[in-house]
């Protein structure tokens, strides 16, 4: 796995292609857990997909409809196993298991009156990596009480998670929308125009105005940017 996170050609697949032999064999380290932190912040999708699979085989969940049912029956009734439940729901979606179930699971946890349900549901959207969870992250943007759960949200839009950086442009109308709106908070508008850079790699200030043109004067040429380039490339920590 470090060798993904370091971009060894190859190596990522490599896990991918083992992986289902390790079952039972492998638990949760420390060791384990400092490579699972890299991974996820990887610059290579392959990297943070490899590590997903390698989550659910510690884990022992199968990618299958009974392990998604395991997970959304537990969260109501133990409110502290709900981070690791939204998680490993969102890696189950992205492998294509129930992911529709999932995904209006994860949204509805998104409006949960418990602050820290909301946080991580977001945390399992961003795994998912599909293109209608990013309506569900601009609406918690935009009206989420929380500041810590609209901070988060705002970077599982820009680089966290499994959407690749064409996926991410589709978020750009609706961030220069709330960075442009009056009623917004300070802070809120500043997150958006930190996702705004971090999306689409423009060096623009903290202007509406200034980021509305640019979107239309240069918006999908910036797409089919992206669109050429390798898609498993993503902005990370490394």
């Amino acid at each position: 796995m470090m060798a993904a996170v370091n971009h060894y050609d190859g190596a990522a697949k490599m896990v991918m292609d083992r992986v289902e032999g390790w079952r039972g064999r492998v638990k949760k380290t420390d060791n384990w857990d400092t490579v699972d932190t890299a991974a996820r912040n990887s610059s290579d999708l392959r990297a943070r997909s490899a590590a997903m699979e390698v989550d659910l085989t510690i884990f022992g969940l199968e990618k299958n409809s009974a392990s998604a049912d395991k997970l959304i029956n537990d969260a109501p009734a133990h409110i502290g196993n709900r981070g690791f439940d939204s998680y490993m729901l969102g890696m189950l979606g992205n492998r294509g298991v129930d992911s529709s179930r999932i995904h209006a699971t994860l949204k509805n946890w998104a409006h949960d009156a418990d602050e820290g349900t909301r946080y991580w549901a977001l945390e399992g959207l961003s795994l998912l990596g599909s293109d209608d969870t990013i309506p569900d992250f601009l609406e918690v943007l935009r009206n989420d009480p929380s500041m810590n759960v609209r901070q988060r949200c705002a970077a599982s839009l820009a680089r966290a998670g499994m959407m690749t950086r064409e996926q991410r442009m589709q978020a750009v109308p609706g961030l220069i929308e709330i960075s442009g709106d009056g009623p917004a908070s300070a802070p809120t508008q500043g997150w958006a125009f930190q996702a705004l850079r971090e999306i689409t790699g423009e060096p623009l200030g903290n202007d509406a105005a200034a980021w509305h043109t640019w979107f239309a004067d240069h918006g999908n040429e910036r797409v089919e940017q992206f669109h050429r380039a390798d898609p498993n490339i993503v902005l990370g920590d490394s």
